[in-house]
């Protein structure tokens, strides 16, 4: 069974890996500033990141900054060139000072994960802020993270809410999940299991792989709507589906203890696997102590 569903909320209140964020809104969000731009969005869903740089660069040559923000995120993962943080932090300086406010989310992150830069809450803050002036919603997010872990500023789960509607309500997915685990927790918030299960259902909807774990947990543990394991196991499979380690691990719960879905160890097994190749702890733990408890082979 899920041992400690408050536990696993509260790893929810955490930001995306460096760079990913911002770059799927750039890229799939943006309006396309150029042709250039738009080969190279195209050379991105195509995976050809070399041509995907080409294309970037000579829009940024052009002054459209969003072009700008894109070659520092491929700087930074090292795709189409090696990785070189001290390169992605000149790109998105140009692209900030072009005025893209995503650029300015970038920049914050670079000081927060101290990537190429002396790790930095207070500065890291600061670019969140001039992004948040700018409208970016990445930015909005940022600033709700560190307000949450209190980071660079007293932790204040209030402040932090204020930040994760300003997301929410524009529709941002990652920020309806957090504020659907603040509801839970009843953190800087009146607890609300039906709000906390309306916002979950929001972000599941636009795919959002933690948020389908949070609205599996839900209706796995009965909170805000009846039991339902059958439906449970359905948003788990959707997250572990995308690679979430979390999924996978809640995933292998269900098929050990045949709840939504018929009993299979061995399915079990698979799941708890994944999930622990990608250093997920509790998926570790979960494999090994199923492992312990199988006949072993004859």
């Amino acid at each position: 069974m899920v041992k400690n569903p408050v536990g696993i909320f509260l790893t929810f209140i955490i930001l995306l890996a460096p760079g990913n964020l911002v770059f799927a809104r750039g890229v799939l969000g943006s309006v396309p500033g150029s042709p250039e731009y738009d080969k190279g969005a195209q050379a991105l869903v195509d995976h050809d990141y070399v041509k995907a740089m080409k294309w970037f660069k000579i829009s940024a040559h052009w002054g459209y900054s969003d072009a700008a923000r894109c070659v520092g995120v491929l700087y930074e993962k090292g795709q189409g060139d090696h990785q070189s943080y001290s390169s992605a932090y000149h790109w998105y300086k140009k692209a900030a000072e072009l005025g893209n406010a995503d650029a300015f989310v970038c920049i914050g992150l670079l000081y927060e994960n101290g990537l190429g830069r002396h790790r930095s809450y207070p500065k890291a803050m600061a670019y969140y802020q001039e992004g948040a002036k700018r409208g970016s919603v990445s930015a909005y997010n940022s600033i709700g993270k560190m307000y949450a872990n209190g980071e660079g500023v007293a932790s204040d789960y209030q402040q932090a809410i204020v930040w994760f509607k300003k997301s929410a309500n524009q529709g941002d997915p990652t920020s309806e999940n957090l504020l659907g685990s603040f509801y839970v927790l009843g953190q800087g918030v009146t607890q609300d299991y039906p709000l906390a299960f309306k916002y979950f259902q929001h972000s599941a909807d636009k795919g959002n792989s933690d948020g389908c774990n949070s609205l599996g947990l839900m209706y796995y543990m009965g909170e805000g709507v009846p039991r339902d394991y059958s439906r449970a196991y359905q948003w788990f499979k959707k997250s572990a589906d995308q690679g979430n380690a979390r999924g996978e691990n809640l995933l292998g719960i269900l098929y050990e203890y045949g709840q939504g879905v018929a009993q299979d160890k061995q399915q079990a097994m698979i799941w708890f696997q994944k999930s622990a190749d990608q250093d997920n702890s509790d998926g570790r733990d979960n494999l090994n102590e199923l492992k312990k408890r199988m006949p072993s082979p004859k």
